[in-house]
């Protein structure tokens, strides 16, 4: 399975709360320009999973849109900057070894999240905004036995 990880695009400031904070302008052209990366490698992506927060939400549009699977779209918590890594993970344990999940969240969970996958909590993985990491791993997942394939910034 490759699990591909990506922090949403860079937010406006013009929100009343932080649960409301939409991509800009340069984010959304930004996230575009991750959908072409999809789009030109042809990865087919099968799911996306993606955090509540408005912004990770217009990242995960963005994709879906581009990649036509806005239907393949759910939100989960577990995305959330203060969650467990092992909550997504063990959800991440539900697909296929031939599948291809997009999960869309925030710092510092995405950066843990990675290092816990490939086993390299040591140390901290940079995921700024609109990075894109690429882990594969085998199921039945095992924390630390996945390979990063790519770790790409697109800002």
């Amino acid at each position: 399975m490759n699990v591909y990880i990506l922090r949403h695009g860079e937010v406006s400031h013009e929100a009343l709360t932080d649960r409301e904070r939409p991509l800009s302008d340069d984010g959304k052209k930004a996230i575009d320009r991750t959908a072409k990366y999809f789009t030109d490698a042809k990865i087919q992506l099968t799911k996306i999973i993606t955090s509540p927060l408005l912004r990770a939400w217009q990242t995960a549009q963005i994709i879906g849109d581009n990649l036509k699977i806005s239907d393949h779209i759910q939100e989960s918590d577990f995305l959330l900057s203060e969650s467990n890594p092992a909550d997504i993970i063990r959800e991440l344990k539900n697909f296929r070894d031939d599948e291809k999940v997009l999960l869309v969240g925030h710092q510092p969970f995405l950066s843990l999240l990675t290092a816990i996958l490939i086993g390299n909590t040591a140390e901290k993985i940079g995921m700024r905004t609109s990075s894109l990491a690429c882990v594969e791993i085998q199921q039945p997942i095992v924390e630390g036995k996945g390979a990063l394939k790519d770790l790409i910034n697109f800002q």
